[in-house]
């Protein structure tokens, strides 16, 4: 590794970490994720692309995987099924693991969406009168009547976990 490649590996896998979690962190106290997230996301990925040597077809491609993601979180969108700052997050974060792993990734963000899903049964069963959790978007409404999950949250961890599982934040 050149003596400019190893500091840009660093800034590229902490900023990368950290921008997700922001965006996890907001969503869950907020239910909102800032755009700003998906855009540094999706520019981040040049650097990285630069540091594991893909070619232009390499990093178009990986954009591709962005783009039909955030197609098809379009129509999800449309339908009511996930907020506008989780398809932009997804499409921001899939980019990251291209076609090749983009069936594990959308594996482990159904994976922890469902775990989200139970911790949010059980916080809103046992523990929805604590007023650390009143103020908390998602705590309110009855259940089965078109509550919302922060599902950043649930992208965010299965991004974090896939980029070091995959060995990205390593390989850079």
């Amino acid at each position: 590794m050149d003596l400019f490649a190893f500091p840009l590996h660093w800034f590229v896998t902490i900023t990368f970490v950290a921008v997700i979690t922001y965006a996890a962190v907001s969503d869950l106290l907020s239910q909102i994720i800032p755009n700003w997230t998906a855009i540094v996301l999706a520019l981040l990925f040049l650097p990285a692309g630069y540091l594991w040597q893909l070619g232009g077809t390499e990093i178009a491609l990986r954009y591709s995987v962005g783009l039909s993601l955030f197609a098809c979180g379009a129509l999800l969108f449309a339908g009511g099924i996930l907020g506008g700052g989780d398809v932009k997050l997804i499409a921001a974060t899939g980019l990251w693991f291209g076609w090749k792993s983009l069936l594990a990734y959308l594996f482990a963000v159904t994976l922890m969406g469902g775990v989200l899903a139970i911790a949010v049964i059980i916080l809103k069963k046992k523990f929805s009168a604590a007023p650390f959790l009143a103020g908390l978007p998602w705590m309110n409404g009855a259940e089965g009547q078109g509550q919302s999950l922060p599902y950043g949250v649930a992208i965010g961890a299965a991004s974090i976990f896939l980029f070091f599982k995959l060995g990205l934040g390593q390989t850079l």
